[in-house]
Parts: C-alpha cells; structure tokens; sequence
C-alpha cells in the first residue's frame, strides 16, 4: 500500500510547503515543513489553520514527457 502524501498552499504567506501531520482533532490544523529552512539543511515546521490552507493530495500520476510523478 502507497503512502498518502500531501502538499498544501500556505494562503498567508503564498508559499507551497509539504504537508507533515494533519490534525482534524479539537485544533483543525496542518503541520507543514518551511521549505526555506530544508534549503539550509534544517527541518523547521510550523502550524496552520485549515482554513489558511488549500491541501493537495498525491494522485501518482505521472506527465506526458515522463519528467517524474508531481503531486496534483
């Protein structure tokens, strides 16, 4: 069985950050990882409010020109 991944836009900040936990719980938020602090070598995340958040879910698709599977 595939893992279920996510990616959600961050609304706030207009950044696309990878999704670590999602927490449907008596919070409702999303876990992401900064993706500028990944460029430096460190795991930094932070939380956000589903509703500052658009998720989006792996489908495994693959393009046309076989580049590799995305997240859609």
């Amino acid at each position: 069985m595939r893992a279920i991944k996510f990616r959600a836009w961050v609304k706030p900040t207009k950044v696309m950050e990878q999704v670590v936990c999602l927490n449907m719980g008596t919070w409702r938020d999303v876990v992401v990882a900064n993706s500028e602090s990944e460029k430096l070598g460190i795991t930094a995340t932070y939380n956000v409010a589903t509703s500052n958040v658009e998720l989006m879910q792996f489908t495994g698709l693959c393009d046309k020109n076989d580049i590799g599977c995305t997240i859609l």
